[in-house]
């Protein structure tokens, strides 16, 4: 280019072809609102100042205007695949069949299949929808493109209204969350103060009441529990009823369990954690009732690739309490026990699978050999 500079005729730019086009469309308007003459183009009303050249050119740039009007739209939606697209994938499990697709993957997957289908389409799809006769040409094929997408955005749209119905939302001043876990070897009824009806709840599954409205910051419940006393082990009553204080903003746990074989309700610590995690990834604790198994000791959950140690720990509640939850990968877990004297089975005693998004409490109950997991 610089070898050859001498060898170009060079005309300097003149006017402002932006400037030019603008008025052309204005004034090409303007006439034809005025005029009752009939032209075959509404831009032919121009023809008395400008020259069909550009008359010409600002034609196929309407024509190329009205194919890019939805553009930035689409992009709009589009460039949501790295913020709220990716959002949303926190709040779902994942599961393609056997795969689980991470949140983070989620802005891998559109350049993976761009790459994957043009070979096909350009081999396969295309030709055979031309046999067809259908999307032949270039601006077909991009406008249902453009449908597809359209709906793809709609789809995620619909989509989101119905997780919004399942988000948990942040207790109020004044309010408090309760989740009753059965970990008696059968169904119970609950009567609780102020909450109608009967509550019942199947063997080893929850209860959760979502918002119950408190007068202090510290209220006591009164509980009564009826079950069949003939299909529930050698379990029995210890008192005629049960108390358990809440508090507001707080959400608890309370695990209906047995000692030796006497029933008991145990407001778990630390408090229950509903909230789902910002990463997507599932979190997971564990509640245990383990008389006589030594502090410290573990259970522990062995994934394909991952291992987690739920310890045992010393706290006011003894052997029936808790801990705190773990962001763990997605997964299937073969649960290994503690023996009386601290050492760890050998042997899995039993598995469960955790999915992404979700938010999960495990029971191990050592006194009644039950290992369940509950959402």
């Amino acid at each position: 280019f610089l070898a050859g500079h001498s060898l170009y005729t060079l005309k300097p730019p003149e006017g402002n072809i932006l400037i030019r086009v603008g008025s052309c469309i204005m004034h090409a308007l303007g006439r034809k609102i005025k005029s009752k003459e009939s032209k075959e183009h509404w831009l032919d009303h121009a023809e008395d100042k400008y020259d069909k050249d550009l008359i010409s050119d600002v034609k196929i740039l309407v024509k190329i205007l009205l194919l890019y009007i939805p553009l930035p739209f689409f992009w709009a939606l589009f460039d949501q695949q790295g913020s709220r697209w990716t959002f949303q994938a926190t709040r779902m499990d994942g599961q393609i069949g056997s795969w689980t697709l991470k949140p983070d993957q989620m802005q891998v997957v559109n350049p993976l299949f761009i790459l994957l289908f043009i070979p096909v389409f350009d081999t396969f799809v295309y030709p055979l929808l031309a046999r067809c006769n259908l999307l032949k040409r270039q601006l077909p094929r991009m406008f249902t493109g453009g449908i597809l997408a359209g709906v793809a955005f709609l789809v995620s749209g619909c989509l989101e209204l119905k997780l919004e119905t399942t988000f948990s939302v942040a207790l109020q001043s004044g309010e408090t969350r309760v989740t009753f876990i059965n970990g008696l070897p059968c169904d119970i009824a609950l009567n609780v103060t102020g909450q109608d009806p009967e509550i019942k709840i199947p063997q080893l599954q929850e209860h959760i009441i979502k918002s119950i409205m408190i007068n202090e910051a510290n209220t006591t419940f009164n509980v009564t529990l009826e079950f069949d006393e003939h299909n529930c082990g050698n379990v029995r009553h210890g008192l005629p009823h049960y108390e358990i204080v809440v508090h507001e903003e707080t959400a608890h746990a309370i695990m209906i369990t047995a000692d030796s074989t006497v029933i008991k309700m145990v407001n778990i610590e630390p408090p229950d954690d509903y909230m789902k995690s910002d990463s997507g990834l599932p979190k997971l604790r564990m509640l245990y009732n383990l008389d006589m198994v030594p502090f410290n000791s573990s259970v522990r959950l062995k994934g394909k690739f991952d291992t987690y140690d739920f310890f045992i720990e010393d706290t006011p509640q003894g052997h029936t309490s808790g801990t705190k939850f773990m962001e763990v990968e997605p997964g299937s877990y073969q649960v290994f026990l503690p023996t009386l004297e601290g050492i760890r089975e050998e042997e899995a005693f039993t598995s469960f699978d955790v999915k992404l998004g979700g938010v999960y409490n495990f029971l191990v109950q050592k006194s009644l050999i039950n290992v369940s997991d509950a959402m």
